[in-house]
């Protein structure tokens, strides 16, 4: 009787137990398959080219409060149809984002056909496509403290902290210039349109944040804020009640079979 009682008892409770876990099942299974397609997505994330593409969506670049600097600078260059545009860090030739700098950019100008680029403190220099030919800084001695640039003729000539210097033909040495023949214009950032710097904010904006970043914050609940990787918390400790629910049922036909 009672070997019979536990028997019943044991049936009982596979009975509800197999029932529970059929209903677990079916509510989880929409987020299993989700975790497992996103899973995959993330293990293939660099063949996919994830890290390497953009997010251009708006909703998703606000969701993640991305915002672009108020001023966009514009210099433009007079013997190239296009004009450099720099939006905080970053510089653009056009639509081609050239680089981001690690200081502020002082100027831009055309020396005989390449685009030089000033900072603080280096040079760089590209060609008319906008791919880049050199970067010259004070190891290659270049005066520091760059204020801005005027170009004239094959001459170059730097504005920086400690005064004018005028470099050679080759731009790889640099002299105090003391003549009081006055220099003009001096490379600034120009006038630009309403449109331009709402169009160069949403470049800005675009190059910030990838693909790969978004779907594991989806797969980890955290693109949901603190209640997303909750629920994703409990999504996963459901499954692993379905797992170990599973896993008793099986044990317990095994033994009843022998």
């Amino acid at each position: 009787m009672v070997r019979k009682g536990k028997r019943s008892v044991h049936v009982r409770v596979i009975k509800h137990l197999r029932e529970t876990h059929r209903q677990l099942g079916m509510l989880l299974a929409f987020f299993m398959i989700f975790l497992a397609v996103t899973g995959i997505i993330i293990n293939h994330g660099n063949s996919l080219n994830l890290d390497r593409t953009k997010v251009g969506v708006n909703w998703i670049l606000d969701h993640y409060n991305i915002e672009a600097p108020e001023q966009v600078q514009k210099f433009s260059l007079a013997e190239n149809k296009n004009a450099l545009f720099v939006v905080g860090k970053q510089v653009w030739l056009a639509n081609t984002l050239l680089f981001t700098s690690d200081n502020d950019i002082t100027a831009a100008a055309i020396w005989q056909q390449f685009i030089l680029i000033s900072s603080d403190n280096n040079l760089r220099l590209y060609n008319l496509a906008g791919q880049l030919v050199d970067v010259m800084d004070k190891a290659s001695g270049l005066p520091g403290n760059i204020k801005t640039l005027f170009v004239d003729g094959n001459d170059v000539y730097l504005k920086t902290a400690q005064g004018v210097f005028l470099s050679n033909d080759e731009l790889y040495s640099w002299q105090q210039y003391e003549s009081n023949k006055h220099l003009e214009h001096w490379s600034q950032a120009t006038t630009i349109s309403t449109a331009e710097t709402q169009h160069y904010q949403q470049q800005y904006r675009t190059q910030i944040l990838n693909w790969e970043r978004v779907v594991i914050d989806i797969h980890s609940g955290r693109f949901f804020a603190s209640l997303g990787v909750l629920f994703m918390d409990l999504v996963a400790l459901f499954i692993i009640i379905l797992s170990m629910s599973g896993i008793y049922m099986w044990i317990r036909q095994a033994r009843a079979r022998h």
